[in-house]
């Protein structure tokens, strides 16, 4: 019997099903907001299995994403194989093991069937847990000429603002400042933005706290840093793509899709307005920006 879940993330309708009739698919409660319904609607549809095939093993590396405060080399989080006829590989390597995979997620730009292996005798599976569910997204992203980035969101007055930067910048603290003034968070770390039609759009996903899913329209982006003092000033061209992209969530393998990335910065700073905005961690940078945009 087949069991299936789907999930509406970015107005991206995510598919997950098995056919084992002995593994229940499950979801945790900061992807429970996003279940939909609709039995009309997929846009990726990916199938779990338990038993990732022996051939994968010997599939050649060309991405690799360390495990962070491992002083093991050959350890890792995750990594990316090439699978030959344009698929892909995503490895995750094993909690209680770095140096060997726990599942692996089969995808292409090319087909919206993708395949996610388990290494497990569990009979209860989450396909979305972390870190393969933030890849997933990032791949139905990116495939789909949209991308991720590190950002906070708000809507104030019926427009879309996002704040971006290093971590520690101040992306929060800025959501939270306006979230003082009136202003909906969108979310506070991590933005999905898309182009549909002649517009961009803004969408929170998944964190490791459970929240509703949003959206908004965006109007303008602000790069930050922290000053003694609020200034403001608009940039354009390939300097506002550079920063953009600095903070854009991307793996630097796959030229297509790096260029696919800065087509899409160059149609959003000629959409929306981009601003490097310095600031006083201070309820006042609000109308700084309000006055001043």
């Amino acid at each position: 019997m087949k069991q299936k879940i789907r999930v509406k993330i970015a107005d991206f309708c995510i598919g997950v099903f098995t056919q084992d009739a002995g593994t229940e698919l499950v979801l945790s409660e900061n992807y429970s907001p996003f279940i939909y319904t609709n039995k009309n609607t997929t846009d990726i549809s990916i199938e779990v299995k338990t038993g990732i095939p022996p051939n994968f093993l010997s599939t050649k590396e060309i991405y690799k994403a360390k495990h962070e405060g491992s002083s093991n080399n050959s350890a890792y989080f995750w990594s990316i194989h090439n699978l030959g006829e344009n698929k892909k590989i995503v490895f995750t390597s094993n909690p209680g093991n770095t140096q060997f995979p726990y599942l692996a997620l089969v995808l292409s730009a090319k087909s919206k069937n993708w395949q996610l292996y388990f290494d497990t005798n569990k009979t209860i599976i989450d396909p979305f847990i972390y870190p393969i569910g933030p890849l997933i997204m990032y791949y139905v992203a990116t495939f789909n000429n949209a991308c991720m980035i590190h950002a906070s969101g708000v809507e104030m007055n019926e427009a879309g603002y996002i704040f971006s930067g290093v971590s520690g910048i101040g992306k929060s603290t800025m959501a939270e400042l306006f979230h003082q003034k009136g202003a909906k968070i969108i979310n506070d770390d991590r933005l999905i933005i898309r182009k549909i039609k002649n517009e961009f759009y803004v969408y929170n996903t998944p964190m490791y706290y459970p929240d509703e899913s949003k959206k908004m329209r965006l109007n303008k982006l602000f790069l930050l840093r922290q000053e003694e003092q609020n200034i403001l000033h608009q940039i354009h061209g390939a300097k506002a793509i550079a920063n953009i992209f600095a903070n854009c969530i991307h793996h630097n393998y796959d030229n297509i899709l790096l260029n696919s990335l800065i087509n899409l910065l160059t149609e959003l700073i000629n959409k929306a307005g981009v601003y490097e905005l310095g600031f006083l961690p201070h309820t006042s940078v609000v109308e700084y920006i309000l006055n001043n945009e």
